[in-house]
């Protein structure tokens, strides 16, 4: 009977929770919860209780006392298995709400101790591989890499062959957020050779060696896993049963759609068309809509190859019909679209494929403004909320500055979105004759897009990520910063802000020479006096860590071009964003004439020259380098090394 008296009580209490709160302070709500807790007979449901509660009240402030009372409780009678619950509880609540901090890795290192006296690591287990994950979802997959080393080493230091998989498993999901599709193979392959594999991470394993071989084309691997993969499932229903139908029917799909999408490249109809029907006996009425409209999307690609246009796009229509049932991604949509597009391209109906490609890459730009003013108003929403927490202007600045980088980060991407999908509808205007010209290009821009977005993000996340936390960290105002601390997370914040603005100004830059529509301030310029003039500027500005020797022969060293350009293509290569300032660099530039009667500008240890250093900053100002060299008709040669020659004919 008093098994079902204490819940009774709680949710009388609960009842009266909106009331209490009103009456009574947050000490007072949590000292009549533990008081209720006590009322049970044994310590393990007074245990249970404390945790329950905790877990529903985790958002209040009275939460805290009542889960020290449980570990207070766990203490005192030596409940070793209940403690290490309730250290798992708190640390992983400490994520969610703070992220990692000094406090989380305390709580960590303490439910570690717990295990080991009762040699039983799941639970930490469990918790680590939350920590790391929140990591990669906070894209410091840098950072991830050296936390999945030092959690590998850990492993192995207790000898514990369940941690060594989660490291490999955590390993896999970097490289699959980071789409390092060399890298997944060979992570995956190491997994299947572990022993201790659950059947789902077996599963896993395997599904993703085969969308990896897929995306790189190596069509024998493919089939291979989608074999084994098959094999794999075939194997756990016949030892346990088809407990789960729905799932199994789900990876059944899957894998029944890499074989359609294998065959499908390789033209091979016959198999395609086999595997297209095994899906189709697959799906049923309680199917989700994305795998309907997988296969639709399927069979209208075997309908548009074997020239079925009476179905054809019937099908396709099908396929976005179930995606947009299915609240799936409008890109996804568009994209099907896109692969009707190209059918009706096929079949001779430019009018119309023509009109429907317009559509979709109208449709795609909306979505891309739409996701990047859902993102600024989140991150508006995340800094009104810290800026109610600022008591300094200090804070307020670095604030300010946050916002001015992620609206100009916004901006910059916008625009380069504008100008590429400009270029790509006027090239598409030009004439009906060219369409299926035109629409190729319009593929690859679309992808050079994409790849040039992902690597820029890439780029921007990591300092962005560092003005954020290092803002939040000062923002708290719980935290005691030494002035030495507080000035380092300054000192690091205009760090970061400076390589953004950087990237931002670059990203312009490019854009503009791209699209034709930078300007240019054409004037006659004495180029031994330009140069004399900017060293000596240089060399005067404090600058210790690089030495500058300038040679001139000949005379009459005069040009017709851009001294604001000039100017910003000197400083590149003098001192390039984003170069080790603690090495010292000897440059040499030196003046001369050619026979005929052409001017030389030679330098010679310049970082930027140097195409071994592979960095983003450099990459994007040689470009802009080229294309600036390129506008002013002058000839770059590189003579290897840290030497090339600038030719301005005469």
């Amino acid at each position: 009977m008093k098994k079902f008296i204490y819940p009774i009580l709680l949710l009388l209490f609960f009842s009266f929770d909106a009331k209490a709160e009103k009456l009574s302070s947050d000490e007072i709500i949590g000292d009549s919860l533990i008081s209720i807790i006590k009322t049970a007979d044994n310590d393990s449901v007074k245990f249970a209780n404390a945790l329950h509660l905790f877990r529903i009240y985790k958002e209040k402030e009275f939460s805290e006392k009542i889960i020290k009372y449980a570990i207070d409780l766990a203490q005192s009678n030596n409940m070793t298995n209940e403690l290490c619950h309730a250290y798992n509880e708190l640390a992983y609540n400490e994520i969610i709400k703070n992220g990692v901090n000094e406090e989380y890795l305390k709580l960590a290192k303490q439910l570690k101790d717990i295990s080991s006296q009762i040699n039983n690591y799941s639970l930490y287990l469990t918790l680590r591989e939350k920590e790391i994950y929140w990591y990669i979802d906070m894209g410091k997959y840098e950072y991830a890499i050296e936390m999945i080393d030092s959690f590998r080493k850990e492993m192995e230091a207790i000898k514990s062959e369940r941690g060594l998989i989660i490291s490999k498993l955590l390993l896999s999901s970097l490289y699959y957020m980071k789409q390092e599709d060399e890298k997944l193979i060979e992570i995956n392959k190491e997994i299947l050779e572990m022993p201790g594999l659950y059947f789902r991470e077996e599963l896993l394993a395997c599904l993703q060696l085969v969308s990896s071989y897929l995306a790189l084309e190596k069509y024998e691997e493919t089939l291979k896993y989608n074999d084994k993969s098959l094999s794999i499932l075939n194997k756990h229903i016949a030892k346990y049963g088809d407990y789960d139908v729905a799932a199994n029917r789900s990876n059944y799909l899957t894998i029944e759609f890499f074989y359609c999408n294998v065959y499908k490249n390789i033209c091979d109809l016959k198999r395609f068309k086999s595997h297209l029907d095994k899906a189709f006996n697959l799906l049923s009425d309680e199917e989700g809509f994305i795998n309907k409209s997988k296969y639709y999307h399927n069979l209208a690609f075997y309908q548009q190859m074997t020239g079925d246009w009476e179905h054809c796009f019937s099908s396709f229509d099908k396929a976005i019909e179930y995606r947009m049932n299915g609240a799936t991604s409008p890109i996804l949509i568009n994209k099907i679209k896109m692969h009707k597009a190209e059918a009706m391209a096929i079949k001779g109906d430019y009018d119309e494929a023509f009109q429907l490609m317009h559509n979709c890459l109208a449709a795609n730009d909306s979505i891309y403004s739409s996701i990047l003013d859902d993102q600024k108003r989140m991150i508006d929403e995340n800094h009104r909320m810290e800026h109610a927490m600022f008591r300094s202007e200090r804070i307020k600045k670095l604030f300010n500055l946050s916002l001015i980088i992620v609206g100009l980060l916004i901006s910059a991407v916008f625009l380069v979105f504008v100008f590429r999908l400009i270029f790509i509808h006027i090239s598409l205007s030009e004439s009906k004759e060219e369409i299926l010209e035109a629409y190729n290009l319009t593929k690859q821009a679309d992808k050079q897009k994409e790849i040039f977005v992902e690597n820029i993000s890439k780029e921007i996340a990591e300092p962005l990520n560092s003005v954020v936390t290092l803002s939040q960290e000062l923002a708290n105002l719980d935290n005691e910063l030494s002035r030495n601390i507080v000035e380092s997370h300054i000192h690091s914040i205009k760090r970061d802000a400076k390589r953004l603005l950087f990237l931002i100004n670059s990203i312009l830059d490019l854009s503009r020479l791209e699209s034709g529509m930078m300007k240019f301030h054409m004037e006659q310029i004495d180029i031994e006096s330009f140069f004399k003039f900017s060293i000596n500027e240089m060399l005067s500005s404090n600058i210790d860590n690089i030495r500058i020797h300038f040679n001139v022969k000949g005379s009459n060293f005069i040009c017709n071009t851009d001294q604001n350009r000039l100017e910003k293509l000197f400083e590149s290569y003098m001192q390039p964003m984003g170069y080790d300032d603690n090495f010292m660099k000897e440059i040499t530039v030196s003046l001369d004439k050619s026979e005929t009667g052409d001017t030389l500008i030679n330098i010679n240890g310049s970082p930027l020259a140097d195409h071994s250093i592979d960095l983003l900053e450099y990459n994007i100002q040689r470009n802009i380098n080229q294309l600036v060299i390129s506008h002013f008709n002058w000839i770059y040669i590189y003579n290897g090394g840290c030497s090339f020659t600038i030719a301005i004919p005469a």
